[in-house]
């Protein structure tokens, strides 16, 4: 087993450049790495970082016609701190370690806790290695399997149609 030695706290880059948003796979360790020993150093219990992509498209028809089509597309972040009990999650949308850092200093807040000082040592965090399994299960090729805009207004309009011959007083569906 390999030893690192502990870091002082004010040796720690916050500008520090976090791995690209597109792939949230091993090349994250280090950033994670670094976060969890601050947060163990700290005083919690345990930490947890969490990483989301969603793309999501709504379509809403009313009387026959689609009158909402709402697109949304985000990536962000969540840290969830524990201590004793109890536990906290807070989110971001700012994915660079600066983000990741204030939301793990608000959560720690929350809990009554507080980040190292300057001089405090942090201790890195080994971490099992990464999967990635956005690759491991090959998720990455689903949007370009999705239905165009085109075909998904067809399949709901039609739809629509249905469900106007069966129930008479429904409005938006």
């Amino acid at each position: 087993m390999v030893v690192a030695p502990p870091i002082l706290s004010s040796k720690i880059s916050t500008s520090e450049a976090a791995p690209a948003k597109t792939n949230f796979g091993a090349d994250w360790g280090k950033t994670f790495s670094t976060l969890l020993g601050l947060g163990r150093a700290a005083g919690a219990d345990f930490i947890e970082f969490f990483l989301e992509r969603v793309n999501y498209i709504s379509c809403l028809a009313e009387d026959d016609a689609i009158t909402s089509i709402s697109p949304r597309i985000s990536t962000g972040a969540g840290v969830r701190v524990f201590l004793g009990k109890a536990d906290c999650y807070v989110s971001t949308n700012d994915l660079t370690f600066k983000g990741l850092q204030l939301a793990l200093e608000k959560a720690l807040s929350i809990m009554g806790l507080q980040l190292p000082g300057p001089n405090a040592f942090v201790p890195e965090v080994y971490l099992e290695p990464l999967r990635d399994y956005v690759a491991l299960r090959q998720k990455d090729a689903w949007l370009d399997q999705c239905s165009n805009m085109q075909e998904m207004g067809d399949v709901l309009l039609g739809a629509n149609g249905k469900l106007s011959q069966a129930a008479s007083h429904v409005q938006a569906r």
